[in-house]
């Protein structure tokens, strides 16, 4: 019998805004499923969940307040070319608190509901 592979890595690139354009800063790889826990119909947590990971992240390397990044997740298959997940903006806050999520640039399930901006743009993968 074929040992099952838990694994399920994906790359967080972080972006950062400099005079209107966005130069990648960083990048990591994660071996987690939360971007992918709880999908359904009509809602996709990748989102969300890529905005958990930014302000992990943001809170640890200390960034100032008023910084506008965007944040893009892409999906590592064994067998597979990497496949994007998803991308937000964010703005960072005061230190200890989280970031202001600006948009969902992309996503794989349109949002269900205004969650406060008409922001959202959806676009195919590889577009």
């Amino acid at each position: 019998m074929a040992e099952m592979d838990w694994d399920d890595w994906h790359r967080v690139e972080y972006l950062r805004q400099v005079r209107g354009a966005f130069y990648a800063q960083y990048a990591q790889r994660v071996n987690d499923a939360g971007f992918h826990l709880g999908r359904r119909v009509g809602y996709d947590p990748a989102p969300d969940y890529t905005k958990v990971v930014a302000d992990e992240w943001f809170g640890r390397v200390g960034r100032p307040p008023g910084e506008r990044w965007r944040v893009r997740v892409w999906r590592l298959p064994d067998d597979a070319v990497a496949r994007p997940v998803c991308e937000i903006e964010v703005l960072t806050a005061t230190p200890g608190r989280p970031t202001n999520l600006l948009a969902v640039r992309f996503s794989l399930v349109p949002r269900a509901g205004n969650r406060g901006s008409d922001s959202h743009t959806r676009r195919r993968p590889g577009t």
